[in-house]
């Protein structure tokens, strides 16, 4: 098995993770996954010295469905359940969510605690979360006293959450090309899309390479190619219950947007210093539209391997056609910062790159992104000197 480096995990797949504990975020997953011959679900290292002992989480953990049996069964790290259990609970999980066993993992909890496996304070803390979460959501309140207790499909169904469904199903389509301005499509034109979402979105595998069929609906002749278009995840389960009910391009508004009078300040800045960062967006097209203005960062030295790019900022911005908006963004000294058996931050020079369409535009005449340099100045220095 290849042995994954900390630096790499710790600079490609936790950040995101970390963003969702500062977000709030009160609930985690661990997944079917093992790195470095340790499964998810039983790494202490990532569900207690990480995730709380690092990042502060308060919350649970909950294994994914299955996870805790595949310990034993697809990883082969533990020899029985009652082991699973208490690799588990050692490493930080919370919950359980099996496959639907009567003899569970965590059936084998009290064994462990009397055998002294576990202890109990450790049972305690591993049961807090748990209870404080469905305190928070009333469990143990009267019905009256709970708003919870009077949600049903009348309310998922209300025109508010379909709206705000279908805006989340609008705002997640990727339009990848937009030959002869066929997005937005007209009024007329969304019942034939809709036969033709149908014939692309059948999650039985009937046209499983997206092919459009050789007979037209009428008006539609001129539409390019549909590998045009893409969408993220799968309809029916990320979209929402509005998804299945419009085509694609429904609600669209595609035009162009031009970048321009991006300025770094400080172009050169103390080691521990934060960047402040300006740009117009102009809306170059005949339409109203929304961007989303993304902020990337690049090291042109360090000390040890970093990401390519680093996603440091992102804003969606309205902007009605014709015209524009100066937007401010800040980049942190951590977001600088690089992992060398702790998080540390270089001087040297880095490239800030500011655009749609991100990373990986050509950056050439006419691209729409913008680059400018920076310098940071300094020693180098622990992260939490700073």
């Amino acid at each position: 098995m290849q042995k994954v480096l900390e630096r790499d995990w710790r600079t490609t797949f936790l950040p995101q993770f970390q963003a969702c504990v500062r977000a709030g975020s009160y609930s985690f997953m661990c997944s079917y996954n093992r790195i470095n011959g340790v499964p998810a679900c039983a790494n202490k290292k990532l569900l207690t010295d990480i995730l709380r002992g690092e990042w502060g989480f308060e919350g649970y953990v909950v294994s994914d469905e299955g996870a805790l049996e595949l310990i034993m069964l697809g990883h082969h790290y533990t020899r029985t359940f009652l082991e699973t259990a208490v690799a588990s609970m050692n490493a930080g999980c919370n919950l359980e969510l099996s496959y639907g066993m009567r003899n569970n993992v965590f059936m084998h909890i009290p064994q462990a605690l009397a055998m002294g496996n576990i202890t109990l304070q450790m049972l305690r803390d591993r049961v807090r979360p748990l209870f404080y979460t469905r305190m928070r959501l009333g469990e143990f309140d009267p019905p009256a006293m709970n708003p919870y207790s009077t949600l049903d499909l009348s309310a998922v169904q209300s025109p508010e959450h379909r709206n705000l469904s279908l805006e989340a199903a609008v705002k997640s389509f990727v339009l990848l090309k937009n030959v002869r301005g066929t997005l937005p499509l007209r009024a007329r034109d969304l019942a034939a899309g809709l036969a033709i979402a149908r014939v692309l979105l059948g999650e039985a595998g009937a046209n499983p390479a997206g092919r459009l069929p050789a007979t037209w609906p009428a008006g539609m002749h001129q539409v390019p190619p549909m590998e045009n278009y893409t969408m993220e995840g799968r309809t029916y389960r990320y979209y929402g219950q509005e998804a299945p009910l419009y085509p694609f391009g429904y609600g669209l508004s595609y035009t162009t947007f031009q970048y321009r009078d991006l300025v770094l300040s400080p172009p050169a800045l103390p080691v521990c210093a934060n960047l402040s960062v300006s740009v117009v967006l102009e809306n170059t097209g005949q339409r109203d539209g929304e961007e989303v203005v993304q902020l990337y960062l690049r090291w042109e030295q360090s000390s040890v391997p970093v990401p390519r790019w680093q996603l440091v900022a992102f804003r969606r911005v309205a902007v009605l056609a014709g015209r524009e908006t100066k937007l401010s963004f800040q980049v942190v000294a951590e977001q600088r910062a690089i992992w060398a058996q702790d998080w540390h931050l270089e001087p040297g020079t880095f490239t800030l790159f500011v655009g749609g369409q991100q990373p990986g535009q050509q950056m050439r005449v006419p691209s729409e992104v913008l680059s400018a340099r920076f310098t940071v100045t300094g020693a180098a220095r622990p992260l939490r000197g700073c």
